[in-house]
């Protein structure tokens, strides 16, 4: 009887109406359009965050790196993750093989539908094929992951700090790492203007994009191009965190991301990248307005379980230096006369035992290749004949060459100071007592411990200078846009060029506006990290509303004792001509640092303007 007059209900009007309104209720209820975002955990919403790009280092802010429209879904994606996951499962609902692969829904976000079965496992989830995107992951065969650093390199502006990649790790035990594929992000300029360069950089006026090339193109073009030392950061992941950072890749790698020196650079995007990986990893909380790719290195080193080793991977210059500490003094003198004669049929290396043949002449190959800067197929120049006769002669001998060299101590970049930096001092200023408070965002001088930094090197942006006088108003001593120092000590046996690059405002005596510039020669003192040098400057300054042409010259030097106490000196003279010609003049300095851990410096000073003297203690604090 219920049957029946169910029967008889469901054939009404009511019953009809009935069945729509059901109908309706299951649509309300699909899987598909019940999960409210605002339902999710913090960690879960955090993770599709990471998936977007999110990035939240400003108060208030929390919006993708991202600058494509292309991908995100909703319209507000690029500021709402609620939003763009609610999108993102309507439409993955309704995906289809029935379109082109580059139109699946899962097929262009294997991310994001990897995520999605993962963290809502009870939604029905089409089963789409991704022949394209499977292919793509059979050429890499991607197993585990490494994040590389290309030491400092002044000569390029967007990798003066270092720079970062990522090189995927197969699988085969067998196979040659430079085999591997490399992932690479990085800015694609539109010109090739220098100060144009800079500025676009600063401004995000380049596109960055993303590129893959075999892990040996890399090491050619850094280790041996360029003479870049690379340090490899082994990550502990395994297979399937692997696979997540590559499902991410295959979204973000088409897409554009304004590129900035400082803030959204290499480092920072890789970063972002590898913390999708890990649902739980959120490294990037970490980052500040300025990003440093050393701090990258140390972030990741600080989460405890990220990095397995460090493996060292010297440069061509390395290689070389590596192999010369290796021999005698007489067989130093002979080297060099080997290359003199462009010859080594000499009396004093046929009398040498064979195993120091052998090195002699390793020497002088790393040497070439190092000077002549060879790399893949290129061909000894300047000294060709002398190459090809020191491999004939090295291919007679049986000692095997060196394979091994040792990782520096000290040297590896996590293990340099932070790259923000406040100061305070107390100061005297032409007889005044005064109070100093300094601020630099990045980030390395030439007074700071050689640690995970090269001692030659001074990378300082921004540094600001405020002092406090007592009754009278706070005022900016000195402001520097950028100084850069680049001394280069001899000790490869050529005397590369040294030189330093200022613009700075002064504020003593007199307000002016220096541009500074210095080429010159330095020469080492027995070790890296101790050098003297010599310099032609030229500097050109605006003072009292009148340009200023000043040449001169400076010389100076760098001792340290134990890496953490550091004196740094220099003596110049200049003099300048405008309507006028003024007297020659002295200008020098003398500074003290110690430094007793990596966050804190105590520092000394004496410092002669053109027209103040000026005595300074203080510390430091690194952040």
């Amino acid at each position: 009887m219920l049957t029946s007059y169910l029967k008889s209900k469901l054939h009404s009007r009511f019953g009809k109406a009935l069945l729509w309104a059901l109908f309706f209720v299951c649509l309300k209820i699909d899987p598909a359009f019940a999960i409210d975002p605002a339902t999710l955990d913090t960690q879960t919403m955090r993770s599709w965050k990471n998936l977007l790009f999110y990035s939240s280092r400003w108060i208030g802010d929390d919006t993708s790196l991202v600058d494509s429209p292309t991908f995100f879904l909703a319209p507000d994606g690029s500021s709402s993750a609620s939003a763009e996951l609610t999108e993102f499962l309507a439409r993955l609902k309704t995906d289809t093989m029935s379109v082109p692969e580059e139109e699946r829904i899962s097929c262009r976000f294997p991310a994001r539908t990897a995520w999605v079965r993962e963290k809502l496992p009870d939604l029905s989830v089409p089963k789409i094929d991704c022949p394209l995107y499977e292919s793509w992951l059979q050429l890499s065969q991607p197993f585990g992951l490494s994040l590389i650093f290309s030491s400092y390199f002044v000569n390029n502006p967007s990798s003066m700090m270092g720079h970062t990649f990522l090189r995927i790790r197969r699988g085969d035990a067998k196979s040659s790492p430079l085999l591997d594929q490399s992932v690479n992000f990085a800015a694609a300029p539109t010109h090739e203007i220098p100060i144009l360069y800079s500025i676009d950089g600063l401004i995000g006026g380049f596109p960055g994009l993303f590129s893959m090339l075999h892990y040996y193109v890399k090491v050619q073009e850094y280790a041996n191009a360029e003479s870049r030392d690379l340090w490899e950061y082994d990550l502990s992941f395994n297979q399937a965190e692997t696979l997540r950072v590559m499902a991410s890749l295959w979204e973000i790698a088409p897409q554009r991301i304004d590129y900035y020196f400082f803030d959204e650079n290499c480092s920072a995007v890789l970063l972002y990248l590898v913390q999708t990986g890990r649902a739980d990893l959120y490294v990037s909380r970490r980052l500040g307005s300025w990003v440093h790719p050393s701090d990258t290195l140390r972030y990741l080193m600080e989460e405890g379980d990220i990095v397995k080793d460090v493996v060292y991977r010297p440069s061509s210059r390395s290689r070389y230096l590596a192999q010369r500490d290796l021999l005698s003094p007489n067989e130093r003198d002979l080297a060099e006369t080997l290359v003199e004669s462009q010859s080594v049929s000499h009396k004093d290396f046929r009398a040498l035992a064979e195993d120091r043949q052998a090195l002699v002449l390793d020497t002088l190959i790393a040497f070439i290749e190092f000077d002549e800067n060879l790399h893949g197929a290129k061909k000894a120049k300047k000294h060709a004949l002398l190459y090809d006769e020191i491999l004939k002669s090295r291919s007679s001998l049986s000692a095997p060459p060196l394979t091994h060299f040792p990782t520096p101590d000290l040297e590896a970049p996590h293990l340099g100071h932070k790259g923000r930096r406040l100061g305070f001092a107390l100061g005297q200023f032409e007889g005044n007592n005064e109070l100093q408070f300094e601020y630099r965002p990045g980030q390395h001088d030439l007074l700071s411990p050689a640690i995970g930094y090269p001692p030659e090197l001074s990378i300082q942006l921004g540094k600001t200078r405020l002092n406090f006088e007592k009754g009278k108003t706070a005022r900016i001593r000195s402001a520097e846009f950028f100084h850069i120092q680049s001394f280069n000590p001899s000790r490869s046996g050529r005397l590369p060029w040294s030189w330093q690059l200022q613009n700075n405002f002064e504020n003593t005596n007199t307000k002016r506006f220096n541009l500074f510039g210095s080429i010159g020669q330095s020469w080492s003192l027995g070790s890296r990290e101790d050098f003297v040098f010599l310099m032609f400057d030229s500097r050109a300054k605006v003072e009292r509303s009148e340009v200023w042409g000043c040449p001169g010259f400076s010389t100076g030097g760098r001792v340290s004792v134990l890496k953490r106490f550091v004196s740094f000196t220099q003596i110049g003279v200049e003099r300048c001509y405008s309507r006028e010609t003024r007297p020659w003049t002295e200008h020098w300095s003398q500074e003290f640092r110690y430094s007793p851990s990596d966050n804190y410096e105590v520092f000394a000073e004496v410092r002669k303007y053109v027209d103040a003297r000026e005595y300074t203690l203080g510390f430091y604090r690194y952040y």
